[in-house]
């Protein structure tokens, strides 16, 4: 499994981030962020969703299941979530 992009930027109560999975394989996929605080994912069909939460980086580790017919395998997507302008 690959993601694309593996880093993205976001603000934090701003727009979600989206990142888009290359499978090669049949097991199920699922998602984890390393500080859900800051950031959390969720995934549907070839799609990561990330929210950003607060000021701060996390990890999202994107896994594919082992499946009938392919080895599963693993990918990581850096997130920096960042304050918002004042205003904003």
């Amino acid at each position: 499994v690959t993601a694309s992009p593996d880093e993205l930027t976001l603000t934090e109560g701003g727009d979600n981030g989206t990142s888009t999975l290359t499978i090669v394989g049949d097991g199920e996929v699922s998602v984890e962020s390393s500080a859900a605080a800051v950031a959390t994912a969720s995934v549907s069909g070839t799609t990561v969703t990330v929210v950003p939460v607060a000021e701060g980086s996390a990890t999202i580790t994107v896994t594919l299941a082992d499946g009938e017919k392919y080895e599963g395998g693993t990918d990581t997507i850096s997130v920096t979530v960042a304050e918002p302008a004042p205003g904003e």
